[in-house]
């Protein structure tokens, strides 16, 4: 066994990995900022939500969906 090329290769492996974490944190902090700009995609509020709807009505969603369909 070649200790310097394992050795070699383990670093290019840590490397790689850490420029992977980075852009992923990259990513995500890109996809936040992207939030931020475009603002909430819909209304908030408790009302809003579905679960909490089904949870005000006692009925799940799924019962609510299944009852619209024929």
């Amino acid at each position: 066994v070649n200790t310097l090329l394992l050795l070699e290769t383990m670093t290019s492996q840590v490397d790689a990995r850490s420029r992977l974490i980075e852009l992923r944190l990259a990513e995500v902090e890109a996809a936040v900022d992207l939030i931020r700009l475009l603002g909430p995609d819909e209304a908030s509020g408790p009302l809003a939500h579905p679960d909490l709807d089904s949870r005000d009505t006692g009925k799940s969603h799924e019962t609510t969906i299944s009852e619209e369909v024929p």
